[in-house]
């Protein structure tokens, strides 16, 4: 059961993701380990993500100001994110919950 966790846990997948910053919009593809955008964005190991093949906009307008094949946002910049693909949760990772009186 464990097993099967941590073998996910080392596969590298990638995800499409919008990082919404108190500047700009920031369109792009996320390299992880991690299952979840929340666990990156939470990680203390580092204050940044990189992103590949990046869009950048204003806040607020829809022009394209600039691509570029990477980018260095710093975490606490993000206002809030949102990855294209939904997360099926893991059934070994739930904390089952009894009722109390």
């Amino acid at each position: 059961m464990l097993a099967g966790v941590l073998d996910q846990f080392g596969v590298e997948s990638s995800s499409h993701v919008t990082l919404f910053t108190d500047s700009h919009v920031v369109r792009g593809t996320l390299r992880t380990r991690q299952r979840r955008l929340t666990a990156v964005l939470n990680a203390t190991d580092a204050s940044f993500v990189v992103l590949e093949e990046v869009i950048l906009e204003d806040f607020g307008v829809r022009a394209t100001i600039e691509r570029a094949d990477y980018a260095q946002v710093n975490l606490a910049t993000i206002l809030f994110a949102v990855a294209e693909v939904m997360v099926e949760a893991t059934p070994e990772l739930r904390t089952m919950k009894v009722p109390e009186r």
